[in-house]
């Protein structure tokens, strides 16, 4: 898995998982990105970072959340 040396990036991308749908998309609000999906702890400040790190490797996708009313749409990929 390309994730293997960030547990942090792993955890989100289980968090992001359980609440995807069956097309493997997730909706989020800036706010609940920021807060919700690690409540307190290591990376809790920084979760947006760890979604452009997973964008540049091509984990997921998403568009800017400032063109979708602060709105994250992520589209989860395959990961081998």
């Amino acid at each position: 898995m390309i994730l293997e040396k960030s547990k942090v990036a792993k955890e989100i991308l289980n968090k992001l998982k359980e609440k995807s749908d069956d097309n493997n998309v997730v909706i989020l609000h800036t706010k609940e990105v920021h807060r919700a999906i690690i409540p307190d702890g290591l990376g809790s400040c920084s979760v947006d970072r760890y979604l452009r790190y997973m964008r540049k490797l091509g984990v997921i996708e998403y568009d800017d959340p400032r063109r979708n009313k602060y709105f994250y749409v992520i589209k989860i990929k395959e990961v081998i």
